[in-house]
This record gives C-alpha cells, structure tokens and sequence, in this order.
C-alpha cells in the first residue's frame, strides 16, 4: 500500500541532518548539544517571566481586592444591610477577570513599557475588568442588586485612581533588586554601547538589568570604565548568551545598513529571542508611536517566539489535538479516496518521500499517489523531449500539465485532499499543520541563505505560500513567503493561515 517514488529528490541518509550552515548537528537519533541547550534555555527563560510577572500580579491582586472589601464593607455597614455577602466569590470573579483583562493587554511582560504607556493600559484593562464584573453581577439574581453593581463600579472607580500609582511604586521598589530585573545585554558597533547602560541602570523601573556590552570595534573606546563593562566581541556572543542566561538584547543599529540589520536578526534570533534595535539617541517620536522603549531611546522590539516555551507549547499542543482529531473524523474519506486510487491505476495507495525537517534532519513524507507507478521514467522523458517542460520544471520543480499525474490524482491535488495523509506526520512531530512548504534535500542550494530560516521550525502541511496562490507563484516569491513566515512567526499568524486555508481549498485557488 505504500510506494516510495524517487526522482524528485536526491537520496538521503535520514541517520544523520543536514549541515544547516552555522547550525551545529548531531544524529537524528540523539538529541543534540544544541536541542538541550535550547530546551534549557526555553525554560529558563519561563521561569525569568514568572519572577518578573508573580510580584506585579500579587500587587494587583492585593490592591484590587483590598479596595473591594473596604467599599463593600463600608456600604454594608453604614449605607445597605441588605447587601449580599458573597464577598468572596465577588472577589474571586474580579481576580480572575483582572488577571486576564492585564495578561491580555501585557502588562506581566511589559519591559521597556514607558510609565505613560503603561498607565493606559492599566487603565484599559482595569476598565475591562470591572465593567465584565458588574455585567455578572447584573445578571445574577440578587436582593441587593443595585447596592452591589454601586459596589462593583466604585471600586473599579477607586482601582483606577489606585492601582497604577503604586504599581509604579512597586516597580520601582523592585528595580532595586537584581533578581527581579531581567538580565540584557548592549550590541554596538559604536562608541555609545556606555550611554545606554547607564540610562538604562537610571531607568531600572524598566524591569532590565545591563551586564555589559557587546563592541567589535575596540578602538573606539574612550573610557577607562569601558574595559570592565566590554563582554568580548561579537565572535563571544553564544558563549556570554549562554553564560549569563541572555534573553533580551539592545542592537544599536546608528552604523548599520538594513542588510547587516536583518542578517543579525536571523542568525542570533533564537538565541536572543527578545531584541530591541535601538537607531537614535533620545529620539522625539511619539509615546504610543513605539514598539517599545529604552529608557528615553525609541525602540523597536523583535521578539522570537520560536524560542519561548509557551508559543511552542501551544502550538504543539494545537497540532496534536487537530491532527488527531481529523485522522478520526476523515476516516471515511481516507477509504474513499483509497478506493478511488485502486480504481484509477495499479499501484500502492500512498506513497512516501525524504524532505527536510526542523534542524535539517531529514523525514518521511505521506500523501496519497496522484501519479502512475512509473512516475521517475515520464519525468525524464517528457524533459528530455519538451524544452519548455524542462525551464518550467528547472524554475518551479512543478509543471501545470504534468503527464504523471492520473485523472484522481488531478481532482485530490486540485482539492489538496493529496495532502491528508501528512496529519501522521503531524501527528508524530515531523511536521506541522502550519508551517513552511517542505523540501528536498536539492532545493538547498535554491534556498541558500533562507535554508537557515527554514530549518528553524518544522515544515507545515499549509503555510503561507499554499494561501498566497501556490502554484502561481515563483520560487523567488516562495522563498520570500517562508522568510516571512518564520521571521514573525505568532499562534496568531497560524490561526489568520488556517483561516485563510478554509477559503483557499473550497476555490481551489492556485493548485493544479
């Protein structure tokens, strides 16, 4: 039932990766050096977030129920007796929609955050909360109904005025102590690597903690003190990232070129999952015009969550539960469509091919045959005979009329239901439900430098080549579309694709 069809790709040792340059490779059957660094490091970075975000969370909560049970204490004694006294579970309900209304607005990851912009969103999220609380209450059936959403509101009302001061207070008396702040590290290939530090050490409600800096350039010192802040050089970076559990970086791009820019981006980004490029001193861009802030530094933020244990998880956890699911639910068609490729031409019902996988280690992909048995030999004639066929396989390794594909095979690769199969390799963790257009081990050298990109995530059975018209691209414009993926890769970014997939695949959009 199961056909390996050669000829697409090269032969492949599937003990061992592929070299992903710069990328240090172990055997597929060992988990690597650098896998384990990693996966130590996804945690460690987790545990960095909970100390940074438990303390502001207690306050929140502290400060919030306390200026609930003074009001409604105060109204229960003096204005109302009748006032319910499900105090406690008022309470419980706030907490909860207030730690919600806050961790949806960022405020337990807000680094770099400037007070201004911070007291709006404080504010927002507050106002989201109270009036989500007071709906509940409304809808709850009560004696006291009118004395309790008076309660609700004015409380809300005393945690706006409240709460954002002595969150402040807070964030101020915790910048003192080192352990709070998250350790960062300054990248310059210039003379003001020290400016930014000692702003950023005057500035430690930020929640940052500067080690030192990063300057490849050591003739351009001009301060004693320099030496004693001064790391190494960028040849250092990996070894301090992993010797000082380096999180958060500034990038000081004033002499820099947009290529260098992004260059550095991707070869430290997994590493250096939250990276702020930092262009001019003091800026006078607008507050709310800003990714993020250092200090009085305009800022832009480029976080990696590739590298962060929660995205990572989530997105497993999304792919096991939908892939699981569907080899269920599709069972019937699976037997359909297998009975339909017995029909169409002898063969086997599946067939399976070596691609290129997260970290270059080579998989076995599934999907059901769409082509004769003898697929190899017809390629090799038709572009033997057919200069054009020939151009058209050498630019896109696909043809729009291919003479291999059986009369089944056009309806399934026009429905994508071809495709169905690779829920195993979803399944089984070689693969993604969203993720970059798998290749053969002869498209690195197409790839070049996106190779590394691409070897950072796992390939996916849709992407955003298959929702930008597949087929009808180039494979420039495909390189560019999985450079795009993984460079601002997001749950988000995954759930606007499969969205996107739906519409797709009912049209039938690119596909032959």
């Amino acid at each position: 039932m199961i056909e390996t069809q050669p000829g697409l790709a090269e032969p492949v040792d599937v003990s061992q990766p592929v070299a992903v340059p710069g990328m240090e490779m172990a055997p597929a059957e060992v988990r690597s050096h650098a896998e384990v660094w990693t996966l130590s490091r996804r945690w460690g970075g987790f545990l960095q977030d909970i100390k940074f975000a438990l303390p502001l969370l207690v306050v929140d909560v502290v400060v919030s129920f306390a200026l609930l049970v003074g009001v409604w204490q105060f109204t229960r004694s003096f204005l109302d007796h009748s006032l319910s006294s499900q105090l406690a579970l008022t309470g419980l309900v706030q907490t909860v929609l207030l730690g919600l209304c806050f961790t949806a607005f960022g405020l337990y990851r807000n680094l770099g955050m400037h007070p201004v912009q911070e007291l709006e969103r404080v504010v927002t999220a507050t106002s989201f909360a109270y009036l989500g609380l007071a709906a509940l209450v409304a809808w709850s059936p009560s004696t006291s109904l009118l004395s309790e959403l008076g309660v609700v509101l004015f409380s809300g009302c005393c945690c706006l005025i409240v709460l954002p001061s002595l969150r402040h207070l807070a964030r101020c008396y915790l910048g003192r102590s080192p352990w709070w702040r998250k350790p960062l590290i300054v990248i310059s290939r210039s003379d003001r690597a020290d400016a930014f530090i000692e702003e950023l050490n005057k500035e430690r409600h930020l929640g940052w903690r500067p080690i030192g800096f990063i300057q490849e350039f050591r003739d351009s010192w001009h301060r004693d003190h320099l030496s004693k802040l001064c790391l190494g050089d960028e040849d250092d970076l990996p070894r301090i990232i992993e010797r000082n559990n380096v999180f958060w970086a500034i990038l000081d791009t004033e002499n820099l070129r947009p290529r260098e820019i992004q260059e550095f981006i991707d070869r430290y980004h997994e590493a250096l999952p939250h990276l702020l490029t930092v262009a001019s001193l003091r800026g006078d861009t607008g507050l709310f015009s800003l990714g993020s802030s250092c200090g009085y530094y305009p800022a832009v933020h480029y976080p990696s969550f590739h590298a962060l244990l929660i995205p990572r998880s989530l997105k497993r956890f999304v792919d096991i539960l939908a892939a699981g699911a569907a080899l269920v639910v599709l069972c019937p068609l699976f037997l359909l469509v297998a009975c339909l490729i017995k029909i169409s031409s002898p063969g086997h019902i599946f067939y399976s091919q070596q691609r290129l996988g997260i970290a270059g280690r080579p998989f076995r992909i599934w999907k059901f045959r769409s082509m004769v048995v003898n697929a190899d030999q017809v390629l090799k004639n038709c572009l033997a005979h057919d200069p054009a066929l020939r151009d058209e396989w050498r630019r896109t390794q696909k043809l729009a009329k291919d003479p291999r594909v059986t009369w089944v095979g056009r309806l399934l690769r026009k429905t994508s239901l071809d495709e169905l199969p690779q829920l195993w390799n979803v399944l089984n963790g070689t693969m993604s439900l969203v993720g970059p257009r798998p290749i053969v081990h002869s498209e690195i050298a197409k790839y070049g430098d996106v190779y590394r990109l691409y070897a950072r995530t796992k390939p996916g059975i849709t992407g955003m080549w298959q929702v930008s018209g597949r087929n009808l691209t180039s494979y420039e414009e495909r390189l560019r579309l999985d450079s795009f993926y993984v460079r601002n890769w997001s749950i988000w970014l995954d759930w606007y694709i499969l969205l996107k997939t739906i519409r797709v695949v009912i049209f039938c959009e690119g596909a032959y």
